[in-house]
């Protein structure tokens, strides 16, 4: 009995050894999808002029009529890493910290002072916060995937236009390139 049970053990460990096995192999030869970073694409270098560009207001929560359109190269954008040059301000606070923050077209430009019109903010979302800390109030190069389109509240109002997704900062070449 104690043989026939251990037959029918090993039976299963080497099915799911093969398993396993043919998992491995497949991610080893690129079948899971993932693209090695020296393959990945660039990121598409963008700035304000093209982003703040056009001029969009939601639509009433509850109107008859939808959101304007999106401009069609402002919505191309939608998923694909971008590089910008924007000025960082905190939007959230916690006790010690800024706990949220927005990329803005211009200084001082957040919903702490004057809220600029939707397509000249991004709120960022992920990345490390103790990077982005340290620049607050300050210009800087970001690095992340763009989101594109309104982002509503559970009333209805748009959040936001633009997300920035795993946000990183960019160091600047001193030789200025």
């Amino acid at each position: 009995m104690t043989r026939l049970r251990c037959w029918f053990d090993l039976r299963g460990c080497a099915a799911r050894a093969t398993s396993a096995a043919l998992a491995l192999l497949a991610l080893l030869s690129g079948g899971c999808g993932s693209v090695p970073s020296a393959e990945r694409a660039a990121p598409e270098t963008v700035d304000w002029e093209l982003l703040a560009g056009f001029e969009w207001q939601p639509a009433e929560v509850g109107a008859e009529t939808g959101d304007p359109e999106i401009p069609s190269a402002i919505a191309a954008l939608d998923g694909r890493e971008i590089e910008i040059e924007a000025e960082l301000a905190p939007i959230t606070w916690g006790e010690d910290s800024a706990l949220g923050y927005v990329l803005t077209r211009t200084p001082n430009a957040c919903c702490l002072c004057v809220l600029p019109p939707f397509p000249e903010w991004i709120e960022l979302r992920g990345g490390s916060t103790a990077e982005l800390e340290r620049r607050i109030f300050g210009r800087v190069r970001v690095r992340g995937v763009l989101a594109v389109g309104p982002e509503r509240d559970a009333w209805g109002y748009v959040r936001s236009f633009y997300r920035l997704r795993e946000p990183r900062l960019v160091e600047q070449d001193s030789s200025g390139g």
